[in-house]
């Protein structure tokens, strides 16, 4: 994987998160963390997939959904 790939990547990424860039980024990557494990990480660096922006725009939106799912069942427990 190039190192240019990476930073076009976060080009792209600022253009169309703005300044939520860096922690949107973080929020997919967590994404990854909590579904996946070393075999993916790999996968994604290997193929460069890891740095496609439209592969992290839809993560994060994935993720998006799940930690707030996440956070009503825990409320939900918590209340219930």
């Amino acid at each position: 994987m190039a190192e240019g790939d990476r930073e076009k990547c976060q080009e792209v990424l600022g253009i169309e998160w703005g300044i939520d860039r860096e922690g949107r980024t973080k929020r997919a990557q967590r994404m990854i963390r909590e579904i996946g494990d070393v075999r993916i990480f790999q996968w994604l660096n290997e193929s460069g997939i890891g740095n496609d922006p439209k592969f992290l725009i839809m993560l994060d939106n994935f993720a998006e959904k799940w930690f707030g799912l996440m956070h009503m069942a825990k409320q939900e427990k918590t209340n219930g």
